[in-house]
């Protein structure tokens, strides 16, 4: 395996790091705004004592881009495993180079 090979599966796991991290961050901010306006609206139902039972558009568009980002977040987890599997035939390939070379450098002694 070449170097850059190696690199190329460094750099696949680092942008996968940095795509989780974005979408968990984007995620965290609606999920934020999702909270606030349900609890904000069970408290003003409480004062209020009144059931608004209108569909809320808004509300609805923040739910489906959160399951968005909820996918993007599971192809990432799978991008991750494939880039881990590399790497654990990468390690493996390594260990067996070593294993290889180590009755080379015995029998030149």
């Amino acid at each position: 395996m070449s170097e850059k090979e190696v690199k190329k599966i460094c750099s696949s796991l680092s942008l996968n790091l940095v795509k989780w991290k974005l979408a968990s961050k984007e995620g965290k901010i609606i999920l934020d705004y999702i909270c606030g306006k349900l609890y904000s609206k069970e408290k003003d139902e409480e004062n209020n004592k009144s059931v608004d039972d209108h569909f809320d558009e808004e509300l609805h568009v923040k739910c489906q881009t959160l399951a968005n980002i909820l996918d993007q977040m599971s192809e990432v987890v799978a991008e991750i495993e494939l880039g881990e599997d590399k790497a654990v035939g990468l390690e493996q390939l390594c260990d067996l180079s070593v294993s290889m070379n180590k009755p080379m450098l015995s029998n030149k002694s």
